[in-house]
């Protein structure tokens, strides 16, 4: 199995798993077994939706560039803190501010660390090539 079936087959467990725990949930609520409230769910946990995204990234074979999962289980976890208000000083108006700051400083550790060769790009060899 190749790497892209192989994170295909992944993204289709994930996706079969969920698509089952919101039937699960739907069916309990419309049968009053579990009343579930669906509106409150999605307002609370969305921004698990990009962690879950971020991860699955991650998890992704033969990727080199891991800023976008990267950013996607940060945001998403800060996103998630704010909704559930789990620190009173983590709140939409300071956040935003927060989020410039530290959009300003990864910008200038990019800045001063440079460009990073590529693994890919690099043709020398510490080791002279063979005679014939």
């Amino acid at each position: 199995m190749d790497a892209q079936s192989s994170s295909r087959s992944q993204g289709g467990l994930v996706a079969g798993v969920i698509l089952i725990a919101v039937g699960v949930l739907f069916f309990m609520d419309r049968n009053d077994i579990w009343r579930v409230n669906i509106g409150y769910v999605v307002r609370t946990f969305w921004p698990s939706v990009m962690i879950l995204l971020g991860v699955l990234q991650l998890l992704e074979p033969g990727r080199g560039n891991f800023r976008g999962a990267y950013f996607l289980i940060v945001f998403g976890s800060i996103f998630q803190l704010i909704t559930l208000r789990l620190f009173d000083w983590l709140r939409w108006k300071n956040f935003w501010p927060l989020a410039m700051i530290a959009a300003g400083v990864w910008m200038l550790i990019e800045h001063f660390r440079g460009p990073q060769p590529s693994v890919a790009s690099s043709n020398s060899s510490p080791l002279p090539p063979p005679h014939a």
